[in-house]
C-alpha cells in the first residue's frame, strides 16, 4: 500500500490541507499561518487553560463558594472576561488575516493581553490564599474531600494562565512595535 501525502498550504488561495495528491483540499478557510505561529499558540494555550481553570471553578468550587469569600467570584469573573476575550480573538483570527493584521498592529491586543495578565494573576494568588486558609483545615479533617485539591490546582492553573498572558503581552508588544521577525507574514513555529 503507498503511503499517502498530506500538504498544508499556509497562506495564499490554496490554503488548506490537500489530501490524496490535492485532488481533495478542506479546511481552507482557516488561517494556518496564525495556528503555527507563536501567538496563534499562545492563543490556543490561553483558551485551553481559561477552559480548564473555569471548569474546575465551576464544577467544585461553586457549592462552596461562600466558604472562600470574594476571592472566589474574582476568579471565576476573571477567568469568565478572560475566556470569552480570547475566544471571540481566538475566532477571529482563525477566520480571518485581516483580523490578524488589524488587531496585532494596533495596541489592542497588547493593552487586553495586559489586563488580563493583572486580573487573572491577582485572582489566582488571592484564591490559593483564600483555599489554603478556608479549604485547607477542612481537607484535614474531613475523608474524600476533593474540593481543596480540585480548587488549589484551579489556582495554580490560574497562575499558568497569567503567565501565558504575561508573555503573550510581551509578544503583541513587540509585534505592535515592529520587532516582528516577519513582518509580511507570522513566521511557523513548525509546518504541518
Amino acid at each position: 500500500m503507498p503511503g499517502r501525502m498530506v500538504a498544508v498550504n499556509l497562506s495564499g488561495p490554496d490554503q488548506g490541507v490537500n489530501c490524496c495528491c490535492g485532488c481533495i483540499r478542506c479546511c481552507g478557510c482557516i488561517n494556518w499561518a496564525y495556528v503555527t505561529s507563536a501567538a496563534g499558540i499562545a492563543k490556543i494555550v490561553e483558551f485551553v487553560l481559561g477552559s480548564m481553570c473555569q471548569s474546575l471553578a465551576i464544577k467544585f468550587g461553586l457549592a462552596h463558594a461562600s466558604e472562600m469569600g470574594s476571592a472566589f467570584d474574582a476568579y471565576l469573573s476573571a477567568c469568565s472576561a478572560a475566556l470569552l476575550g480570547s475566544g471571540c480573538l481566538l475566532f477571529c483570527f482563525l477566520m480571518s488575516d485581516k483580523s490578524v493584521k488589524a488587531v496585532r498592529s494596533s495596541l489592542f491586543e497588547t493593552l487586553y493581553n495586559g489586563m488580563c495578565a493583572f486580573l487573572v494573576l491577582s485572582s489566582s494568588s488571592s484564591l490559593m490564599a483564600a483555599v489554603n486558609f478556608f479549604l485547607w483545615p477542612r481537607y484535614l479533617v474531613t475523608p474524600f474531600y476533593i474540593v481543596y485539591p480540585a480548587m488549589f490546582g484551579a489556582a495554580c492553573l490560574g497562575l499558568l494562565l497569567g503567565g501565558v498572558y504575561v508573555l503573550d503581552c510581551y509578544m503583541s508588544y513587540r509585534h505592535y512595535k515592529g520587532y516582528s521577525p516577519n513582518r509580511r507574514n507570522h513566521a511557523p513555529i513548525f509546518s504541518i
